[in-house]
């Protein structure tokens, strides 16, 4: 049986030249602490986002991921999607 389900993730950033790129990305159980996780990680790199999707993974039906928090520097991408 399909339904909708929510994931959280945690993605950091590290400096590449004059921007950033992707380091590493950390699952969390829920939006607390997908948020928590973030303001853990942020004093150790140059950019942290914590988001979530909504969505039906059995048929790759997802929404738009919406940004929980921002710490630091994080690629334009991020500050244009919903929070």
């Amino acid at each position: 049986m399909s339904g909708t389900r929510q994931s959280f993730t945690v993605q950091t950033f590290r400096k590449k030249g004059q921007g950033v790129e992707p380091e590493e990305t950390r699952s969390a159980r829920d939006e607390l602490h997908a948020i928590a996780l973030a303001d853990r990680l942020a004093p150790g790199c140059i950019g942290v986002v914590a988001l979530r999707q909504d969505g039906d993974l059995e048929f790759g039906d997802v929404d738009e991921p919406v940004v929980l928090v921002v710490h630091g520097r994080v690629p334009p991408i991020f500050q244009e999607l919903p929070f």
